[in-house]
């Protein structure tokens, strides 16, 4: 029964044509005592496969570096962040792939279903911007993210801060997401660096950072400036100059350009006047020079009191943004756990901070202030649910929603098939 029914959502939910097939879609995975049903994939990397779950829930696949250890321990502490994605459990197991041995892990994190901060915005070089207060809200949500990442001890830097790596929660706030660049490690170059030291560095960072964003010191190792947390500055400076002007400072990626910071400021737009000094600030060819992301935090903070935006409140792009915050808004019947079956998932997930403005009496985050956790929009019942339980369950649990599924589905090609047939005859009789 349970390969009839993955047979099933194969065939009536599979992928689109050309669409590659993976071979956890439909599995049962187990990670951290709970249970696991995988959907479908919703996006690829260069060495991950993301993929939804029955429940709401993101399952990434990262594959083949043995390395990966130390990306897991900074997603960990990280996670809790109301501006972070949120990080609930890894599993790993060894694999053989040909002559390469290492390991697979499978991350599991929150589903953000606002979808990525690029869909939201103008296509670039037409013009058209967001408006101030939006960039305002983005632009804050996201410092408060980084300055979260470069307060703990040693800094955890980010490194590849970029448009792209910017994603919505359910209730429409910033989530910064893609931690494998991320580490603590840092590098002082000087005169006594060999050539063959400094060329294996930049090789490292060349691996872990997007070529448009990478700031002059790591182009350039013989300049000799610290390789640290201030790369993550220019970078956010890269991310503010695309939110307010509508496209990349640096889009050709052209070194030259980057090592002299070489951009152009257009003239500006009202209401964004405030953004162009922060910007000139942060991408200064010094990395000494450039601010903290405490000062730019600060900075942003009082603009959106000043200005009496709610920074840290839900993005509301448009009218179906604001539409689906309504619906999330609307009690819906709840679902009991009875109490001899308790969510191991519940259980061990950390409680949901505030996403309350932090106070302005001090520029540090402390972001266990409040207990107050934001209300959030509950998974779509059309998803599922996860069991704690063994993994024989869920297709007993859920067996009345696939089979009304199932019959629906095929009730629905049939009618097509009727339907094309009679077209047919009635033109062969004519």
């Amino acid at each position: 029964m349970e390969d009839f029914i993955k047979s099933a959502f194969g065939y009536f939910g599979g992928p689109s044509p050309g669409v590659k097939e993976h071979d956890l879609i439909g599995e049962s995975v187990e990670i951290g005592k709970t249970h696991f049903r995988i959907r479908r994939v919703i996006a690829e990397g260069m060495y991950m496969y993301k993929y939804m779950t029955l429940g709401g829930y993101a399952i990434v696949f990262e594959g083949y570096d043995p390395s990966q250890g130390k990306s897991f321990a900074i997603k960990k502490r990280l996670s809790g962040h109301p501006n972070i994605m949120r990080f609930f459990g890894v599993a790993c197991a060894g694999k053989e792939k040909g002559k390469h041995v290492g390991n697979e892990f499978l991350i599991v994190t929150e589903l953000c279903s606002g979808g990525p901060l690029k869909d939201y915005l103008p296509p670039p070089h037409q013009g058209k911007h967001l408006p101030p207060n939006i960039v305002l809200q983005i632009l804050a949500q996201t410092s408060r993210a980084i300055q979260h990442m470069h307060k703990q001890s040693p800094p955890i830097i980010h490194r590849d801060l970029k448009v792209e790596n910017i994603l919505l929660s359910d209730s429409f706030t910033v989530k910064l997401c893609d931690f494998g660049s991320a580490t603590t490690e840092t590098f002082a170059p000087c005169v006594t660096w060999s050539a063959v030291e400094r060329g294996r560095v930049q090789e490292s960072l060349e691996k872990v950072t997007t070529p448009m964003y990478r700031p002059p010191e790591m182009l350039d190792l013989y300049l000799n400036y610290p390789i640290n947390e201030a790369l993550d500055i220019w970078g956010f400076g890269c991310i503010m100059f695309y939110l307010v002007c509508g496209y990349h400072p640096f889009e050709d990626s052209a070194k030259l350009a980057i090592l002299n910071a070489n951009f152009n400021l257009p003239p500006c737009d009202t209401g964004f006047e405030p953004f162009h000094n922060l910007i000139r600030q942060m991408l200064l060819v010094d990395p000494t020079q450039r601010p903290n992301i405490n000062s730019i935090y600060g900075e942003l903070s009082d603009l959106a009191t000043t200005l009496n935006v709610p920074a840290f409140e839900s993005i509301i792009f448009n009218e179906e943004v604001k539409r689906r915050l309504r619906n999330c808004a609307k009690p819906k019947e709840s679902h009991t756990v009875s109490p001899s079956t308790p969510s191991s998932f519940e259980a061990s997930a950390p409680p949901l901070p505030s996403s309350a403005p932090p106070s302005r009496s001090s520029v540090g985050l402390n972001v266990n202030a409040s207990r107050n956790a934001r209300r959030h929009c509950p998974p779509s019942p059309t998803n599922g649910s996860i069991s704690s339980g063994d993994s024989s369950e869920v297709p007993e649990r859920s067996s009345s929603g696939v089979l009304g599924f199932l019959k629906g589905s095929a009730g629905h090609l049939i009618k097509n098939i009727r339907e094309t047939s009679s077209r047919v005859m009635e033109a062969v009789t004519a």
